[in-house]
């Protein structure tokens, strides 16, 4: 049986990681994309992939200053008092927050 995927979320997931490296430093974007390709080993959904890429987008937009690696708790407590406190409904700061 062939799977049709009338969402487009592999194409979705690629589309992200060029987005990625668009928009965001090569350092921090290659460690997002290196997280998408191993949740995708891990077995998780083309879809569930491209929804992380998106809200790490959004992470990435308030501090892309500094390697991901490098960001201190401040930094980090900082970007989630941020998201916390924006306009994106409450649904949107959850699923940034707590992706499971």
């Amino acid at each position: 049986m062939i799977k049709v995927d009338i969402h487009n979320a592999k194409k979705r997931t690629e589309r992200a990681k060029i987005t990625l490296y668009k928009k965001f430093s090569d350092d921090n974007a290659k460690i997002v994309c290196r997280f998408m390709d191993r949740l995708r080993l891990d077995n998780k959904s083309y879809g569930r992939i491209a929804n992380y890429a998106e809200c790490i987008g959004r992470i990435l937009e308030i501090n892309d200053k500094k390697n991901i690696k490098e960001w201190t708790r401040e930094e980090i407590e900082s970007i989630h008092r941020t998201i916390a406190d924006s306009d994106y409904e409450n649904s949107v700061k959850k699923k940034i927050l707590s992706q499971d």
